[in-house]
């Protein structure tokens, strides 16, 4: 006897997300960037341990402090995107401004996203060629400048919302300094302008 199978549940339009939900949610997105810069100045103070005698340990903070960063990373460029929703409590920034999108390349940059997740998220023959060096400097100021944008452009009363991640990308923002090359604080190479970031209090 065939096995009767059951009815395809049918799929029902997403909740929209509330203000109290909104606001509730608030200090978990400037987390994520406050989670980031945190990761991002680890590895910079592992990149400064020379004894030898911690040359594994300082791997292993490195590869957990890279891998954080880029979670982190990953996780706002999600709620900055335009992509779709997959499940109701999901926090894109359209549930906080109806009109957001963003043109910045760090969200819509598939090739970047890929690379993400082929050393975060997935086993793959890729791991073994793909580019390990990721400019920190740069990928903390992308998301800090579409952080900026998004709240300027709240309604006055959800600024306090973020003003905690407001003070930091302030305490953050780089000042330019000219050199003739490029380290792990820099942006460019070959005398341009190299940004230097405050370290994380």
């Amino acid at each position: 006897m065939a096995k009767s199978r059951k009815p395809k549940k049918k799929k029902t339009p997403l909740s929209p997300i509330t203000a109290q939900e909104c606001e509730d949610a608030a200090p978990h997105i400037s987390y994520e960037l406050r989670a980031m810069v945190q990761a991002r100045d680890l590895n910079d103070y592992a990149k400064k341990q020379t004894d030898p005698k911690y040359a594994d340990a300082v791997i292993v903070m490195r590869n957990c402090a890279i891998e954080s960063f880029l979670m982190h990373y990953r996780t706002l460029r999600e709620f900055f995107s335009s992509h779709p929703k997959l499940k109701a409590d999901n926090l894109k920034a359209i549930d906080y401004l109806s009109t957001w999108q963003t043109s910045a390349g760090w969200v819509t940059d598939q090739n970047e996203i890929e690379r993400i997740h082929k050393r975060l998220a997935h086993l793959s023959t890729q791991r073994t060629w793909l580019d390990s060096n990721w400019d920190m400097a740069h990928m903390e100021w992308s998301v800090s400048q579409t952080f900026e944008d998004f709240i300027l452009k709240l309604a006055p009363n959800q600024h306090a919302w973020f003003q905690a991640t407001t003070d930091l990308i302030e305490q953050r923002k780089p000042t330019a300094a000219v050199v003739l090359g490029a380290d792990s604080n820099s942006t460019a190479s070959g005398g341009q302008p190299m940004m230097i970031f405050p370290p994380f209090q």
